[in-house]
């Protein structure tokens, strides 16, 4: 699911203005649960157009988009398209968006063990340039299991697999991660947020839930969604996960104590997006809300924490 925010006529002769082209077609993109975002067509080209659903700043905002300009020549990641005042935000009564260009290719849906050692290559890259390069990121990831699970618990509401998904939080939630190292980590690396053309990733994106955190957390979304999701065989599910870990320690060398607590990540991970989808969908009733909806039922990830 997707759309909160529906564009009107006047934001859209706004958007023209500001970005100097001329809208021939918008198209809602349904994926993702976080923000708006839309396909632009003009004449000659195509762009994405975020809207942001979140309450952070446009300094927290721009965090974000400086860090895409930063590591675009080692990493293939949409180009951030100014307006002509030069600002990467642009705001318009209540909205804040920004435009993208767009990254030719589809949306990441069969998996192999190419793409695996391509992502594998390309996460080391980008946390070895942080461990290096970057000492603060001022930004926070809204994907916070703690809020999640809070707030399911104060509405009382009943579900498949609460008591499961109650008992694991209590194991997980005094596990401290932040001892293992850090930097900024994307937090939502799912294959829907990878372009792929040819056979190859020819883009990553959505870098709107990075943050600085522990590196563990977004090989466990690896793990848990390109490889684990697949419910292979165990040989080959070990095969998959040892080949992903040890190509990403080409360019970044993981820990022995991130090893073990790796798979206690893997399962963090897996309950947090679990919440976040129980929360869209029972608290917030965000899969109503929407305009265009691909609902992302928390029951298909149950398996994960099992």
């Amino acid at each position: 699911m997707g759309v909160y925010t529906e564009l009107k006529y006047k934001e859209k002769k706004y958007i023209e203005e500001i970005y100097n082209l001329e809208i021939k077609k918008i198209e809602f993109i349904n994926t993702g649960i976080l923000n708006s975002n839309f396909l632009i067509y003009s004449d000659t080209q195509r762009y994405v157009l975020r809207i942001y659903e979140a309450d952070r700043n446009l300094f927290e905002e721009e965090e974000e988009l400086k860090l895409l300009e930063t590591i675009a020549n080692f990493i293939p990641v949409p180009q951030i398209i100014k307006s002509q005042r030069g600002l990467y935000i642009e705001e318009y009564g209540t909205l804040k968006f920004t435009l993208f260009s767009f990254i030719q290719g589809e949306t990441l849906d069969k998996i192999d063990q190419g793409i695996l050692r391509e992502i594998a290559w390309y996460l080391g890259k980008f946390h070895r340039y942080s461990e290096e390069r970057v000492k603060n990121y001022n930004r926070k990831s809204r994907i916070d299991l703690d809020f999640y699970m809070s707030e399911i618990e104060k509405s009382k509401i009943d579900f498949n697999e609460k008591e499961k998904i109650f008992s694991i939080y209590e194991e997980l939630k005094n596990i401290d991660f932040n001892t293992l190292p850090k930097g900024i980590i994307h937090a939502d690396i799912f294959p829907d947020n990878v372009i792929v053309k040819d056979g190859h990733i020819n883009g990553i994106i959505d870098f709107n839930e990075s943050y600085y955190g522990p590196y563990v957390y977004d090989l466990a979304i690896v793990i848990n969604f390109w490889i684990k999701i697949k419910e292979y065989s165990f040989q080959k599910e070990y095969d998959l996960i040892r080949d992903f870990l040890n190509n990403y320690s080409r360019h970044r060398k993981i820990k022995k104590e991130e090893i073990k607590l790796l798979n206690l990540a893997c399962r963090k991970m897996a309950l947090t997006f679990i919440a976040l989808r129980l929360y869209k969908e029972k608290i917030e009733k965000a899969y109503e809300k929407a305009l265009d909806i691909e609902e992302k039922s928390y029951l298909s990830l149950i398996k994960l924490i099992d």
